[in-house]
């Protein structure tokens, strides 16, 4: 009776360590594949040097433990049900085969220059479109007690 629990337990303990499906698996392995906690901290790092620049009296002491909060792995995982929805599992397969390739690999390391390089001139934009707005739209402020603010970036 007690080697049926045993077995039993041993059991229901391997269901649940593996609950994640190989879908699952291989999307966590093309996400590390391409570079994608890397990525993260480079987007990170660069919030975190424009909210320095723009608050200099908060402690870098207050940035550096704030930083320390940050588990790329937990934002991974919350990742992988959105591929799991857009990718099938051969798709995945494929994007694991490119990005191991030189094309991919090439990839993977222009990408962190590329994605700061594309948000940079996309605050630009945005700032631009705030402006051609406000002063196209004059009647936004006569319409509204507290229309939102211009947005800058030093």
């Amino acid at each position: 009776m007690k080697k049926n629990i045993i077995a039993v337990t041993f059991m229901a303990f391997g269901v649940f360590a593996n609950a994640q499906t190989t879908k699952e698996i291989k999307i966590a392995e093309l996400l590390e594949t391409m570079g994608t906690t890397q990525a993260m901290k480079t987007s990170y790092e660069y919030m975190i040097e424009h909210y320095k620049k723009s608050y200099p009296s908060i402690s870098g002491e207050y940035w550096d433990r704030a930083t320390s909060l940050v588990n790329y792995e937990d934002l991974v995982q919350k990742l992988v049900p959105v591929s799991t929805k857009h990718f099938s599992e051969q798709e995945i397969e494929d994007l694991i085969a490119f990005y191991r390739t030189p094309t991919g690999k090439q990839m993977i390391t222009k990408m962190p220059a590329i994605l700061q390089e594309s948000m940079q001139i996309g605050q630009t934009w945005g700032v631009e479109l705030a402006e051609k707005i406000e002063k196209n739209l004059p009647q936004t402020k006569q319409q509204y007690d507290n229309p939102p603010p211009l947005m800058r970036f030093k």
